[in-house]
Order: structure tokens, then C-alpha cells, then sequence
């Protein structure tokens, strides 16, 4: 059985930490960004009051744009960070697996001895008979 050094496991602690925490402050600024999106109302399709006619279409169209455009990089922005957090998580526990040592994994033992086993033959049909005749 081969056991790694006592210390070996610190760098991958450290960066798996470092990169978990890095994940975890992407969906923190995702997650602030979708709070400052969605309690806002969206610029450009606002009432200034409601005696005023509707925004000019070009204004609708930019704004439409715009708020899509942000929904696109939120969706990134929590994607990316979800994966950076899984991936740091996978480190740490794989660096601190390999610094402790594994226990001997033991194969079921085979039965000692089986019953002998007979042979089946296949049935004869009628039609493979010989005919006397």
C-alpha cells in the first residue's frame, strides 16, 4: 500500500479553498446582480407618469435588448461560478484524501467449494428419429 507524504495534501487544500471561495463570490455577485436587475425597474420602459404616452419604440427595442443581454450574463455568471465551486470543492476533498491513508479494501472471498453441476442435454424432438422401415 502506498501512502503519500505527511504534507503533500496542503498546496490542493489551499487552491481548492482559494477556488471554492472564488466560486462562491461569482454567485454572490450573480446573485447581487440579479437583485439590482430585478427590484429596478428596467430604463427605458418606465412611465415618467401616467398622463405621458408610451416610450418611443426604438427606446423599447434597446431596453428589450439590454435586459436580455444581462439575463444572458447572469445566467453565465451563476453557470460559471456553480461549476468553479464544484471543482474547488473535488480539490480540497481530493487533497485531503490523499493525505490520509487508505484503508485495504478487502474482495469477498469465492466460496471454497461449489456443488458439482450436471450437464442439461437438450430434448430430442420426434422429427430427428429414425424411421424403420
Amino acid at each position: 500500500m502506498q501512502q503519500a507524504k505527511p504534507h503533500a495534501d496542503l498546496l490542493g487544500r489551499v487552491i481548492g479553498m482559494l477556488i471554492l471561495l472564488a466560486g462562491m463570490g461569482l454567485l454572490a455577485l450573480a446573485f447581487k446582480n440579479a437583485y439590482d436587475l430585478f427590484s429596478h425597474p428596467i430604463s427605458g420602459l418606465e412611465f415618467a407618469s401616467t398622463k405621458t404616452a408610451a416610450p418611443p419604440p426604438i427606446n423599447i427595442g434597446a431596453a428589450i435588448f439590454d435586459f436580455v443581454r444581462q439575463l444572458v450574463l447572469l445566467g453565465f455568471m451563476t453557470t460559471i461560478g456553480s461549476i468553479a465551486s464544484g471543482k474547488g470543492i473535488a480539490l480540497y476533498l481530493g487533497a485531503v484524501q490523499w493525505g490520509e491513508p487508505r484503508p485495504v479494501r478487502h474482495e469477498a472471498a469465492q466460496p471454497a467449494s461449489t456443488p458439482p453441476t450436471t450437464p442439461v442435454e437438450p430434448a430430442k424432438s420426434p422429427a430427428a428419429k429414425p424411421q424403420n422401415g
